[in-house]
């Protein structure tokens, strides 16, 4: 018997994230919201406990309230930087093949990396024009990749099941397979 509660654990996690992620943007913004205001909070506490005992954790307080403003701003960083970075590997990426097609050593089939380079560069200027639409497109597709796995993990949590409810028990009951000894007939 193989237990398959695993499966079903994570197929469900990766499909609530996975919806999440794709369809409510907000609510990871709203946690990341969340966590950067309650360090802000704990190093204010923090600040205001110690001033009883001579003010020492000034300036801790204020490293944990940078990194919790940090955080909280956290999401515009990635909305814009992710896609700005995508978008300058794939330009590169895209130059480079160009220059490698168009080499005097190059041995392969000039169209499809002449074409596979300009489309490379255009993404990435696309991506570094445009990285908001391309952030949206990024996380709708990272969600539905999440949905999908929670899919397959549910179909083999569903497959251990119905191996587990068709299998055979590993006790075999003597007195139902009895065995013949070659002297007994």
């Amino acid at each position: 018997m193989i237990d398959n509660s695993g499966y079903v654990f994570k197929g469900i996690m990766l499909t609530i994230s996975g919806i999440i992620i794709a369809f409510f943007p907000g609510v990871i913004t709203w946690i990341f919201y969340a966590v950067g205001a309650i360090i802000i909070f704990g190093s204010g506490c923090t600040y205001i406990s110690s001033l009883k005992e001579g003010g020492g954790m000034f300036f801790g307080s204020l490293i944990a309230a940078g990194v919790g403003f940090g955080i909280m701003y956290l999401p515009r960083i990635l909305t814009v930087q992710i896609p700005l970075i995508a978008g300058i590997v794939f330009a590169v990426i895209g130059i480079l093949r160009l220059i490698k097609t168009y080499s005097e050593n190059y041995d392969g089939n000039k169209a499809v990396s002449t074409v596979g380079g300009i489309l490379l560069v255009l993404s990435g200027i696309f991506f570094i024009i445009n990285p908001f639409k391309v952030s949206t497109v990024i996380r709708i597709t990272i969600g539905i990749i999440m949905i999908a796995l929670g899919i397959f993990d549910f179909a083999v949590a569903h497959a251990i099941k119905q191996r587990n409810d068709n299998s055979q028990p590993s006790v075999v009951d003597i007195e139902v397979n009895s065995i013949k000894d070659s002297h007994e007939e």
